[in-house]
C-alpha cells in the first residue's frame, strides 16, 4: 500500500506505507460519518518469473461500526504485466584503426521463442578501444545474445 487518502487512519501491524509486503494489510480509520470514502494507491510487486502475463487482484474491505455492525464489500481488477528488460551490450577492441577506418559490430538479442526483439550496432573509429549500448526491451526477457557474422571493417 502506497497512500490512502479522504480520511484519517493508520495501518495495523506496524506496516509502513509504502513498503513491500506479502501478507495482508489492515488499515483502521478513526471515526468517520455517516458518509464518505478512503481511496488506497498500491503498487504490486512480484519476483521474476513467478507471473502470468495477465490475473485478477482481489481486495476485500469490512467496515465495523461503533455499534457491532459490520458490513463486507470486495473487488476484483484484471491485470496485466508490462515486463521492461534493460541490457547494456559493451565490446573493446584493440587499438587498431587508422585515419577514416571504422569497425561495426552488431549485437542481435533474442527471446525465449529465438526471435530477434532489439538489434543494437556499435561502430568504432580511429583511436576507440571500447563502446556500449542499452537495449530496452518490452514485454519479453532476453534470453540469448548473439552477434551477427558480418561485423563490417570500413
Amino acid at each position: 500500500m502506497d497512500s490512502f487518502s479522504g480520511a484519517a487512519g493508520s495501518f495495523g501491524g506496524g506496516y509502513v506505507a509504502g513498503t513491500p509486503t506479502t501478507g495482508p494489510v489492515s488499515w483502521t480509520s478513526a471515526s468517520q460519518s455517516g458518509s464518505g470514502s478512503v481511496t488506497f494507491a498500491k503498487t504490486v510487486y512480484v519476483t521474476k518469473g513467478t507471473v502470468e502475463t495477465s490475473g485478477r487482484l482481489s481486495d476485500t474491505a469490512t467496515v465495523t461500526g461503533s455499534d457491532g455492525f459490520t458490513a463486507t464489500a470486495g473487488a476484483k481488477v484484471d491485470i496485466s504485466v508490462n515486463t521492461l528488460a534493460a541490457m547494456t551490450i559493451a565490446k573493446s577492441i584493440p587499438d587498431v584503426l587508422q585515419g577514416g577506418e571504422t569497425a561495426t559490430f552488431t549485437f542481435r538479442v533474442k527471446d525465449s521463442l529465438n526471435q530477434t526483439v532489439a538489434t543494437v550496432p556499435l561502430t568504432f573509429a580511429a583511436g576507440e578501444t571500447s563502446k556500449a549500448a542499452d537495449a530496452t526491451l518490452a514485454n519479453n526477457l532476453a534470453t540469448t545474445l548473439d552477434k551477427y557474422n558480418n561485423d563490417t571493417l570500413c
